[in-house]
């Protein structure tokens, strides 16, 4: 997963993708996947389900962080 306007496109996975999240949002981790959770939902219900071609290109881990959604479990 890419930053906007940081990093050069290098892949990481869930565990990661929560710290950089966490970090940036000064939050728990916890509280970093759960609203990265909601974010990926409500944008997948804005764009109509475009960002099933991004899910496309990510690592498994992260995949199931959209198929997730707000209430679904992780696995």
């Amino acid at each position: 997963m890419t930053m906007a306007g940081a990093g050069t496109g290098e892949r990481f996975g869930l565990d990661e993708f929560a710290s950089r999240v966490a970090s940036r949002g000064r939050m728990p981790e916890p509280d970093a996947v759960y609203r990265s959770r909601a974010v990926l939902e409500v944008v997948g219900e804005a764009t109509h389900g475009a960002l099933g071609k991004v899910r496309k290109t990510l690592p498994g881990e992260l995949r199931d962080l959209i198929d997730a959604g707000s209430s679904g479990p992780l696995h």
